[in-house]
C-alpha cells in the first residue's frame, strides 16, 4: 500500500463516486479527505458518513446565487453537533 504523510488531506467532490472513494481511503485509513462541493446538509451528512475528515462547502457559489452560504455552515455545525458527528 501506497504510504501518505501524516499531515496529507486529499480533496474528492461530493459526488457518489467521491463519497465512494472516501468510504474505501478513510475505511483503509490511508489517507485523511476533504469532501468539496458541498452546497447543503444532506451532503455534508453523507460525506461525514463516508469518513470525511473534513467537508467543504461551496459558501461563494451559494452566495452568488443569493443563498446564504455562511448559514450553511452553521447549520451544517448544528446537525453534526445534535448527531454527534465528529468536528
Amino acid at each position: 500500500a501506497t504510504k501518505f504523510a501524516k499531515s496529507a488531506t486529499i480533496k474528492v467532490p461530493c459526488t457518489p463516486d467521491g463519497l465512494l472513494a472516501c468510504a474505501e481511503l478513510s475505511m483503509k485509513n490511508l489517507i485523511r479527505v476533504n469532501v468539496t462541493l458541498i452546497f447543503d446538509v444532506a451532503q455534508a451528512i453523507l460525506a461525514a458518513k463516508a469518513g470525511a475528515a473534513y467537508v467543504s462547502p461551496f459558501v461563494g457559489r451559494l452566495d452568488d446565487n443569493s443563498i446564504a452560504g455562511l448559514q450553511l455552515i452553521k447549520d451544517i455545525d448544528e446537525v453534526y453537533r445534535v448527531q454527534a458527528i465528529h468536528r
